[in-house]
């Protein structure tokens, strides 16, 4: 049984096998060493004051605050619409492990509760923006979010384009945790190694299974991500006073991009009868 078990999801054609390449696993390690490294040379301190100070020299805070948005759970789905276009597999992972990814940052937060920059530093020593936090620190949920989908991306699309763009908002989000002054540069580098892990064994599972999608299933995954953001556009509440209207316009924008991409790939499979779906198992890493 756990032969056949091990076969089904490490098929010889399966997409779930490339994700054992040590090449994959690069960045969440580097990520977890370098975190340690800071812990164990006392370097987490400064790095954030150093951080902190040049990242709001660099934007002003209401701009971190809009792009912190961007590791919150709502809009981080939201941002994943265009890559969520005729690609049911990316659905499911995102649906299927979405629960299991915002559930084990706030365990751990839970079990360790360790102090946040606010908690241990002189308000005079950096700049805060939006609430002090003091407790819960490690890992950073917002930057485990942000990854989780950056790693979805990584996985699911060979082209450098996309790889790019969600590695730039991965990258933009963690730092706006510290540039807030909420979380250590250490708790950044958890959370991004965090969301890469979860990312990686939903991939591992759901490139298999279903084995099969139905059309009438295809139909509503397709459909699902834009109706979940758009049903929460007139009553969610940004976390951050003042963003509210910037969450609107980015579910607007990510819409109207779905919509456009919907339609100019559903018209190229009408073009192509033979065009379906990109399957899993044609990709390489």
């Amino acid at each position: 049984m756990q032969t056949h078990m091990i076969r089904y999801f490490l098929d010889k054609q399966s997409a779930g096998r490339h994700i054992l390449s040590w090449g994959i696993w690069i960045f969440p390690a580097g990520c977890l060493v370098l975190a340690s490294l800071l812990t164990l040379t006392g370097l987490t301190e400064p790095l954030f004051l150093q951080l902190n100070g040049w990242f709001n020299k660099l934007l002003p805070a209401s701009v971190w605050l809009h792009i912190t948005n961007g590791g919150d759970g709502y809009v981080a789905i939201a941002l994943s619409l265009p890559f969520c276009v005729r690609n049911s597999r990316f659905v499911i992972m995102l649906m299927g492990a979405g629960a299991f990814m915002a559930w084990v940052p706030r365990t751990i937060k839970a079990y360790h509760s360790l102090p946040r920059p606010p908690a241990l530093l002189d308000p005079e020593q950096y700049t805060l923006i939006g609430d002090a936090y003091y407790g819960g620190a490690f890992p950073s949920g917002h930057t485990a979010t942000i990854f989780f989908i950056v790693a979805l991306v990584f996985f699911m699309y060979q082209k450098p384009g996309p790889r790019f763009i969600a590695f730039l908002a991965g990258i933009l989000v963690g730092a706006s945790r510290i540039a807030c002054g909420i979380h250590w540069p250490t708790d950044v580098l958890a959370g991004a190694a965090l969301g890469w892990i979860i990312s990686a064994l939903a991939y591992i599972v759901f490139s298999n299974w279903p084995k099969q999608i139905s059309r009438s299933a295809e139909f509503v995954l397709h459909r699902l991500p834009v109706l979940v953001v758009a049903a929460g556009i007139p009553w969610y509440e940004t976390a951050y006073e003042g963003t509210r209207m910037g969450f609107v316009v980015v579910c607007i924008a990510m819409i109207s991009l779905w919509g456009w991409l919907n339609v100019k790939k559903t018209g190229k499979a009408y073009g192509n009868p033979c065009e379906q779906e990109i399957s899993l198992d044609d990709r390489r890493f």
